[in-house]
């Protein structure tokens, strides 16, 4: 909104003035949930009862202010459950974090007998800021969760088979980091990274999200590579067919086509491997969100190295 004003110089002169309103602040960026489902940091204990609270724990990067504009006085955090709409959580916030500890059910400690095996309720954020003026601006994106990033890994640990691996590796020209994976392959081996260490039941709850990114460089023309997941138990999930999930993540649908010693971005709808047919393939299908483990394998007998990065779980 704009303001004119005529003012007076002192000379008998009129001058023109514009009274123009700031711009509010910009939308943080980088919502991240870095915890779901404990009560406490990295905790390992017995899962609680569905009906127990949970907590789910949010950052995020400082909205962005311009010349002119009023600063940011405090942020404020939407939340929407199982896609719906969103309302106002927490309000006034000067810190870029958010613990929200009315997450129940955001995980859940009972396996059913039927899809989906494990049921939780699915939150989605956004965050906003809003500056000195109380004047609001737009919303964020909603989250994604960091598994692998920067060389950190937010996850409980790998189960990695059929080869090595570093997850502090320099050799393989980390993407935007400090390190990245190198899998050291004998053949069929492969990455298999768990989500127990962030959950408070070994499954992770990923209701809220879309997608399934990674950074991958292969080192031998002859690879071929598969991505699939299980739940608690090494339950498998099955296609159509009635065979355990296992997609592609060289394919031309996920990403560039590969060049040997290149890195590429994959970007894998988590659909496309956690739609569960049943071992008979018979269906219904349900779309499994309970996820314990992935697998990235190469599938061939060959012998060789290849890096991973930048492995994250996103809604967009």
């Amino acid at each position: 909104m704009s303001f004119h004003w005529l003012l007076e110089d002192g000379s008998g002169a009129w001058l023109l003035e514009d009274n123009v309103a700031a711009a509010p602040p910009s939308a943080p960026t980088n919502l991240q949930m870095i915890l779901q489902g404990n009560t406490t940091a990295g905790s390992t204990t017995s899962p609680p009862t569905p009906t127990a609270p949970n907590r789910i724990d949010i950052q995020w990067s400082a909205a962005v202010v311009g010349n002119g504009q009023l600063p940011v006085a405090y942020y404020r955090v939407y939340r929407s459950t199982n896609y719906g709409t969103f309302f106002a959580i927490a309000d006034h916030l000067v810190l870029t974090k958010y613990s929200d500890t009315t997450a129940t059910l955001c995980v859940n400690g009972t396996a059913g007998t039927t899809p989906p095996y494990y049921a939780a309720t699915t939150y989605l954020y956004r965050v906003s800021a809003i500056d000195t003026a109380g004047v609001e601006g737009p919303q964020s994106l909603i989250q994604d969760f960091i598994i692998y990033k920067n060389g950190q890994f937010n996850w409980g640990g790998d189960f990695a088979f059929g080869g090595s691996r570093d997850y502090n590796d320099t050799s393989g020209s980390p993407q935007g980091g400090i390190a990245d994976i190198k899998f050291t392959n004998s053949g069929f081996g492969g990455l298999l990274p768990f989500s127990g260490w962030l959950v408070t039941t070994w499954n992770m709850w990923v209701g809220g999200f879309n997608y399934l990114y990674m950074d991958l460089k292969p080192t031998n023309a002859s690879f071929t590579f598969k991505v699939y997941a299980l739940r608690v138990g090494d339950i498998h999930i099955f296609n159509a067919a009635g065979v355990s999930y296992n997609v592609n993540p060289m394919s031309l649908a996920y990403g560039p086509a590969p060049v040997v010693g290149q890195w590429s971005t994959r970007k894998i709808p988590l659909v496309d491997f956690l739609t569960d047919w049943g071992p008979s393939g018979a269906g219904p299908p349900v779309v499994q969100r309970a996820l314990y483990k992935f697998a990235i394998q190469n599938d061939v007998a060959a012998n060789g190295d290849f890096y991973a990065d930048n492995l994250r779980l996103s809604w967009t």
